[in-house]
């Protein structure tokens, strides 16, 4: 995957990062999340086309994080992208200004979609 911040800033590197201080290996990792080892390596390695979706990257971010006691938000942050965030927040205070909740997750998903359809 193509990524314009330094290595060890991305998720997957920060992941790595973690769990090799804390001394686990990837099977370690992938009995602690119940993520595949082959898709926990893709994960690592920022590779998040050879994942099923950006639903899935935030989630298994998500479980990676608590299984290394990770803030998740910090990762996640470090996976978004500062449009996608834009979007979120501007399409939230939209909502909120008309009096419509919308759970965080069914937006994130949401705009993922579209960031995904306006990339093809």
């Amino acid at each position: 995957m193509e990524n314009d911040r330094p290595a060890s800033t991305t998720p997957g590197a920060l992941v790595r990062a973690a769990r090799e201080a804390s001394g686990l290996s990837l099977d370690d990792l992938a009995a602690a999340t119940r993520i595949p080892v082959n898709q926990l390596r893709a994960l690592e390695a920022d590779d998040h086309e050879q994942l099923s979706g950006p639903l899935y990257v935030r989630s298994f971010l998500r479980a990676c994080a608590e299984a290394l006691d990770l803030d998740p938000h910090d990762l996640l942050a470090a996976h978004d992208d500062p449009r996608f965030a834009a979007h979120r927040d501007a399409l939230r205070a939209v909502l909120a200004s008309r009096g419509d909740a919308i759970p965080a997750e069914l937006l994130d998903r949401l705009l993922a979609q579209v960031s995904s359809d306006e990339q093809e």
